[in-house]
Formats: C-alpha cells, sequence, structure tokens
C-alpha cells in the first residue's frame, strides 16, 4: 500500500511579523499535485495543523478548502488527522464524527480501536492515530478505559510531561487490538529520542519529551510528526519534516535535505520503502552577509528578489538605516545586522570590565543601566552627525548633546 505523509503545517504561522498564510496556500497547492499523481492509499497528517490553539479563520477556510481539493483530486481517499502540541484538540476535531463516514478521520483521543482499516486485493492495513499526549482526562476515555481493563488515566501524582510514560500506556492500550495478519502502521506527534530538534520547535525543557524508539516495536511503521526536518531514528520510523522552512536553521537544512513530504510504500514482510517529495515554496527564507555597497550595486536575481532574507553586514564602519536603504532590493527584509556595531560595543564592554567598572556599561544595577543606554544613545548620535554633516563632531558639540540627553533620561516620566 501507498501512502503520502505530512506534517507540520502549522497554518496561520508568521514570520518577523509576515502573515505566511500566503505562502502555505502555494505549498498546499504542490502538495495536492503530488497528491493527485501518486494516488495513494491514505493521507496520513501527522499534527500541528495550526500554529496556535486557536487559528485565524482564513487558515481554516485554507485548511478546509485543502480537504476538498484532495478529496476531488483523489477520490475515495482515507485522510487520518491527529492534533500536534500546537493544535486544540476541541477545536480541531469540530465536525469530525460526521466527516469520519466521508473518509476524513480527525482523532484526539486514545482509542484501542484503529481510526481507519484499509482492505486492498486482500492487503489490509490498521492505521492507529495518537494525537500529541497530555495529562487531559479528555484525551483519556473512561468508558473505553473501562471497557478495555489494561489502562488506567495518568493521574496527577505521575511526572508532568514525561511522554514516554504517556505513550507506552496509550500504545498498551492498542495492544491487544493490533492485527498480525496486517500492516500496522501509527501516526503519532512526538519526540522520538535520536531525532534532531531545529531551532523552530517547541520542545519541553529537558529529557521529559523524548520517547526511545523502542517503544513503537509493534507497528510495522510509524509516521510521526513535531520534527521539521525529514529524518529518520529508526528504520520504520520517520519524520516527514515540515513542507516550509520556519526559521533560519531550517533553511539551512533546506539546502540539504529539503522541505516536503513523504512517499511510504509498505507491504507486509518487507522494510518500508520511503522516498522524499520535495516540494518548491513560493518564497525561500536564507541568509545573505556582505558589504553594504556590494549588496546595493548587486541586486537579487528576479526568482530570489521576495525570498525572505536575514541580512549580516560586514563593513568595517556602521551604515545608517541599512534596512531601509536595501528595502528596495529585498522587500521581505528580516532585518538586518551590523558586524561593526556589535564589535564596537563588545570592545566598549571590554574596556569597561578591563577598567573595572563593568557594571556601568553592562546595566547592573539602575546607575549601571542609565550609563549603558546613555552611551548607546551617544554612538547613535555619532553616526547620525557623521552621515548628516560628513565628519565626526567636535568636544564641544558631544558636551552639549550629552548634557541634553542626561537632562532628558533624568526629566521624571510625564505619565507620572
Amino acid at each position: 500500500m501507498v501512502f503520502l505523509q505530512v506534517s507540520d503545517l502549522h497554518l496561520g504561522k508568521t514570520l518577523s511579523g509576515y502573515d505566511l498564510l500566503e505562502d502555505q496556500a502555494y505549498i498546499l497547492n504542490e502538495l495536492l499535485d503530488v497528491a493527485t499523481k501518486l494516488q495513494p492509499d491514505a493521507i496520513l497528517v501527522a499534527g500541528d495543523v495550526y500554529d496556535r490553539a486557536v487559528p485565524p479563520v482564513e487558515a481554516i477556510r485554507l485548511f478546509d478548502s485543502f480537504l476538498m481539493d484532495l478529496r476531488k483530486g483523489c477520490p475515495g481517499i482515507q485522510i487520518v488527522v491527529i492534533p500536534g502540541n500546537h493544535d486544540s484538540a476541541g477545536r480541531l476535531s469540530f465536525g469530525a464524527s460526521l466527516l469520519a463516514d466521508t473518509g476524513l478521520v480527525i482523532q484526539t483521543a486514545v482509542r484501542s480501536t484503529p481510526a481507519a482499516v484499509l482492505d486492498k486485493a486482500g492487503r489490509r492495513a490498521a492505521l492507529w492515530a495518537l494525537p500529541f499526549l497530555s495529562q487531559a482526562r479528555a484525551m483519556w476515555p473512561e468508558q473505553d478505559v473501562a471497557a478495555e481493563g489494561t489502562l488506567e488515566p495518568p493521574g496527577e501524582a505521575e511526572a508532568v510531561g514525561l511522554q514516554e510514560v504517556l505513550a507506552r500506556r496509550a500504545i498498551l492500550h492498542m495492544a491487544p487490538k493490533l492485527d498480525p495478519e496486517a500492516l500496522n502502521v501509527l501516526i503519532f506527534h512526538c519526540f522520538a529520542a535520536g531525532g534532531l530538534v531545529g531551532d523552530s520547535e517547541m520542545t519541553m525543557v529537558g529529557a521529559a519529551e523524548r520517547i526511545p524508539p523502542s517503544v513503537f516495536d509493534g507497528f510495522d511503521y510509524v509516521a510521526l510528526g513535531h520534527l521539521h526536518s525529514c529524518q529518520s531514528p529508526a528504520p520504520h520510523i520517520w519524520y516527514s519534516g515540515a513542507p516550509l522552512a520556519y526559521s533560519l536553521q531550517d533553511a539551512e537544512r533546506e539546502r540539504d535535505v529539503g522541505h516536503g513530504a513523504l512517499i511510504v510504500k509498505l507491504e507486509k514482510g518487507s522494510h518500508p520503502q520511503v522516498d522524499f517529495a520535495p516540494l518548491k515554496p513560493r518564497r525561500r527564507l536564507r541568509r545573505i552577509k556582505g558589504d553594504f555597497a556590494l549588496l546595493l550595486a548587486n541586486p537579487p536575481r528576479p526568482e530570489e528578489r521576495e525570498d525572505y532574507v536575514d541580512i549580516t553586514l560586514t563593513d568595517e564602519k556602521p551604515v545608517l538605516d541599512p534596512e531601509g536603504q536595501l528595502r528596495s532590493l529585498y522587500p521581505y527584509n528580516l532585518g538586518v545586522h551590523q558586524l561593526a556595531l556589535e564589535y564596537r560595543y563588545a570592545k566598549l564592554d571590554s574596556g569597561a570590565a578591563q577598567a573595572g567598572d563593568a557594571s556601568r556599561l553592562r546595566g547592573d544595577g539602575a546607575a549601571g543601566g542609565q550609563l549603558s543606554e546613555e552611551v548607546m544613545v551617544q554612538e547613535d548620535f555619532v553616526r547620525f552627525y557623521k552621515e548628516i554633516k560628513g565628519g565626526e563632531p567636535d568636544e564641544s558639540t558631544m558636551a552639549l548633546f550629552g548634557t541634553l540627553l542626561r537632562e532628558a533620561m533624568e526629566a521624571p516620566d510625564a505619565s507620572d
């Protein structure tokens, strides 16, 4: 059987103030093209459909439109969706009971039965679904637990967030119903030990969230969501990763691995055949580093002009308003960092430390904090003066500016 695996759509996410909904609609169309050509038996959506528990209406409409187009392009396809740690299980599952008969299963709780069972030419696959696990009792139905007699809902005495304990309990709940004659496939949103964590994932502090791959030994294949790069903690366990780069670290990994979906081909008794299906984004996210004048003199290629860019200037002297000047070349500018400024402030801080008065520049204590801010404002004034006058301000000018600055900083707040 053939499955299409995707996760971590994070619909409704923003990046440095930019709304990514247009980029996400574009990438979902790319995913739809892959599905239409592939005609898989099922699509597995392994959590974090939305970026937050209460997503924007536009994000909900986008996901609804994607599901409708998917059903049109792939008649009869089975769709299994689980919530991730960013989703609200209750909101995501609205209307799930009605939609189940149409081939769309949204599973938000631990169940002792598969989310769906596929039967194709005598080959069966049981699709098991686990959302991101928590200690919420709504996730552990008492009636289902009582019927099985194998699982108690996690109590308050257990360590909060101990995902291995919760996962073992949930899988113990499923174990009696695993079909030895069928392909048993688990869709789960979690952090499997051995996975590579990026800076755009939100993970718990410490190792409490990590789940050993051995927990999943009873399944033929495990489709995971939560980590944003494509990777495999074990031969039968795979993350598809996010379809878009949501951080600069994600973007740097994209050059090596890419972002996209997984095409999974399974046959009982054989190792999973997993192929990566890259998806081309509307805009890329990338870093640029170089001299300011050279960047102005060498504009980006037309296909790169609307990329999301993070710029670092290597000039030896500070540049006035570089972000504004570069905006015409890079309209989706995430910010400009100047090494010259970073060096100068580091040098000031180092000099103060050597003089035995580091607190005055670092801002330790109330008086030190004020002087640190004063030094930074003076640095800005010098750069501005040089840009306007073409030379350094003399001592009398700096003395006058310093007097005015201190008066302004010591003046009572008008709101008091």
